[in-house]
Order: C-alpha cells, then structure tokens, then sequence
C-alpha cells in the first residue's frame, strides 16, 4: 500500500499503463476517446473545486486512461493518407528515402532502416511517409547512414506472433514506429545522394564510431575488435556467427547488446574522472548529463540505453533541486516518459 499511496508518478503510471493496454487490445474510435476525455477533464475540474478529493482522483486516473488510450489507438492503429503501411502490396513498389540507422550486415543480406518520402506503385505515385524496415539481397551494396536510396522490392506488414505467447515480430518494431518490410530481391538500390541524415550524427556521432571501429580495428585481430566494437557501440553485425552462438548457447548473448550495465560503467568512469575536476557540483553534474546521453546516442540510443540513461539522469538532477531520489518514483517517471514518446515500447 505505501508504493500506491506515495510515490507520485506510480500513480500517473498504473493509469496511463492501463490506457495502453486498451488501445493496443482494439481498435477503438479515436474521436469518441477525445469527446469522453473532455468530459473527463471538465467533471475533474469540477469535483476538483468542490474538493471532492476521491472523485476528482477517480477522474483524474479515468482522465489518464482515456488519454492514454487515445495516444496509443492514433499511434497503432490509425495510419495517416500517405503512411507507408497503406502501400502494402503483392506487387513491386518503388520507394525513395533515407537511409537512417546503422547497415546491419548478415550472411546473405543487409538490413536498415529507411525513412521514406516518395513510394511508386498500382495505386500510389507520389509522397510518403514513415520509416520501413529494409532487407536488401545484395551483399555487394556499401551503404552508410544518410544515403538517399531508391529501392525496388515487395512491401509487407510484419509477421504477428505464429502461436499464442510466441515473439510478435509486428509489435517488436511498431514499438519503434515501424509497420511495414521492404524486401528487395534482385535489382540493387539506386543511390542517389549522400548526408541527407542528422546533422549531429552525419557530424559527429557516426564519425566518432568509425574513428573508433578503425581504433579497434589497428590494434587488434579482427574478430576480438568485432566483439569488443560490438561491447562499446552496440554494432555487432561484424561478429562472426559461430561467436555469437557460443555466447548465446552460454546463455550470455545479452552481454552483446548495450544495456543499462554499460551505462553504469559510463556513469563510473566519468564521475571518477570529474571528481578530480575542480568545479562547482552542479556543473560536475551537467557534465556527467551530457557524457551519458552522448553515450547514449553514440549507440543507436536504443530502449534499454534510453531507459537507463533517463533513470540515471532523474537521480543526478533529484539532489541538485534539494528533492529524495526515490527509486520506486523515479523508474515511474522515466517510465511515464518513455512510453509517452513511445507507448508500445
């Protein structure tokens, strides 16, 4: 009862974790989820006058749900004129884009993911929108981030979970924004231009990670700088398969992927390279701020680095605005914020 009753943000999060649920579950009508909201909001207002405090919380968690919910249903299910997921076909299509993560190479194909801006087929020549996930056939193809590309290949959705309780592969990326596949076969992508990404990550982010992969790469073998690039950036694509298998039939193949542990070893070295640094504590903790989310996009800034880096960045503000850093609070608030960018996440 003490994890209910105080932590503030628990509260906020068991509401808006329900409204989730509901709007991933069905499909529900958008407008109506808004017209209720306004009538939530106006009766909390209202009891919240009066000082009817157990009505308006009942409101106010109602109010969350159902905005919740909302946020979820128009993410999920409601695709916009142009999206790219309302092109899915049996036929070809022609997609123009950019590319806008890192090329993950594998035995007999590559994979990215493509933020497109121009789909041709049957029923559609003009803009788009959205980002596909891309598996091009062609291990010939030397592509980097910000590429622009026009590829050639059938449009899918992603498969759904087979059986009941198996991995959704569908939910798995739409909790990264993405609803459609590209597979492209037999013709290789047409390049078209190049640093059409990111600013910062054409500028720095992804010089700073080829700088370090060549670092790596001069000082030693190269299976131990795959594995050891892999450890430090979270590009694993250069491990060999029969490596990973080993770390994986060990039951270690998370070791692999950065995580919130490879934050905490960030978060150790920096503070014990700043305590020495004779500055003022606010200003040792903004620079600690900025080492962990600079470390954080160097790695793609995936959900675990996200959620870590966050919680991490709660507890270092917290004593800086004379406030108790209360765990169970703080994993609420990151919480909270995460899955109000990203609600499938």
């Amino acid at each position: 009862m003490y994890l209910l009753r105080t932590p503030p943000a628990v509260k906020l999060l068991i509401p808006f974790c329900a409204g989730i649920v509901l709007g991933v579950r069905w499909d529900l009508s958008a407008p109506w989820l808004l017209a209720l909201s306004a009538l939530g909001l106006v009766l909390w207002l209202h009891s919240y006058r009066q000082q009817h405090h157990r009505l308006s919380a009942a409101l106010a968690f109602l109010l969350v749900l159902l905005l919740a919910a909302v946020r979820t249903t128009l993410h999920y299910h409601h695709a916009a004129v142009n999206e790219i997921r309302r092109f899915v076909s049996t036929d070809a299509v022609a997609v123009e884009g950019v590319l806008s993560s890192a090329v993950v190479n594998k035995f007999d194909h590559c994979s990215f993911v493509l933020k497109v801006d121009s789909v041709w087929s049957r029923t559609h020549r003009g803009p788009a929108q959205g980002r596909v996930y891309v598996q091009l056939y062609d291990t010939t193809a030397v592509l980097t981030y910000g590429d622009r590309l026009l590829l050639r290949g059938f449009l899918r959705r992603p498969a759904g979970e087979r059986n009941p309780g198996d991995f959704d592969y569908s939910r798995y990326l739409a909790a990264q924004g993405i609803f459609a596949t590209l597979s492209v076969f037999t013709e290789s992508p047409l390049l078209l231009d190049h640093d059409q990404g990111g600013r910062l990550d054409q500028r720095v982010f992804m010089p700073l990670a080829g700088f370090i992969h060549q670092l790596l790469y001069k000082a030693l073998p190269a299976q131990q700088a795959a594995l050891l690039f892999g450890l430090l950036v979270g590009d694993r694509s250069a491990v060999a398969r029969e490596v990973e298998e080993d770390f994986r039939n060990a039951g270690v193949i998370h070791v692999l992927s950065v995580s919130g542990m490879h934050v905490g070893f960030v978060v150790a070295a920096l503070f014990f390279l700043l305590k020495w640094l004779p500055v003022r504590p606010a200003l040792r903790t903004l620079l600690l701020l900025v080492g962990i989310w600079f470390y954080a996009h160097l790695t793609g800034l995936d959900s675990p680095v996200a959620r870590a880096a966050l919680m991490t960045g709660l507890f270092l503000v917290a004593p800086l605005l004379q406030r108790r850093a209360d765990p169970v609070n703080v994993i609420a608030v990151a919480a909270v914020i995460l899955l109000l960018l990203h609600p499938l996440q």
